[in-house]
């Protein structure tokens, strides 16, 4: 039986337990739920172990992937995130990986928060103008935001 407990002790036992069962997983409502509780994530968690699920054909998967992806505030998935921000089919897989590009803070990540600025969905405008307001003493993006202004 899949619980929070279950998942807890996967956690403490380390990344090849979580690896396997995330690969058991057959049923996509399972998955999501064990991708929903996995909560804190361990210092050592590899964030590749949930790479693969970034193209997974449930957006609920695609979305709680995101979402612990982000947890771990880490460039090196700002790639994967950014590509998941411009084209996944779901807003709310997009809202959510602009989030997670934001909380990382880091100065690679203006370029894309600024391009997300020019998004039809305003959810996703508002993700990146949260993303970019660490950013509000630059002046490149104080004239961004700026221009938002007078916007619709």
């Amino acid at each position: 039986m899949l619980t929070k407990e279950y998942i807890n002790d996967l956690k403490v036992k380390g990344n090849g337990a979580l690896s396997n069962a995330i690969t058991e997983f057959k049923d996509s409502g399972r998955l999501a739920f064990f991708l929903e509780k996995l909560g804190h994530l361990p210092k050592d968690f590899d964030g590749n172990l949930l790479t693969p699920l970034l193209n997974h054909e449930s957006h609920q998967i695609r979305l709680w992937a995101v979402k612990n992806i982000g947890k771990l505030e880490d460039v090196k998935y700002l790639q994967s995130l950014s590509i998941i921000a411009r084209k996944d089919s779901d807003s709310m897989v997009r809202r959510e990986a602009v989030s997670s590009i934001g909380r990382m803070r880091h100065q690679q990540n203006k370029a894309i928060l600024l391009e997300m600025l020019s998004e039809s969905d305003p959810k996703i405008v508002l993700q990146a103008i949260r993303g970019l307001l660490v950013f509000k003493n630059d002046k490149a993006v104080e004239q961004y935001l700026k221009q938002l202004l007078r916007h619709p």
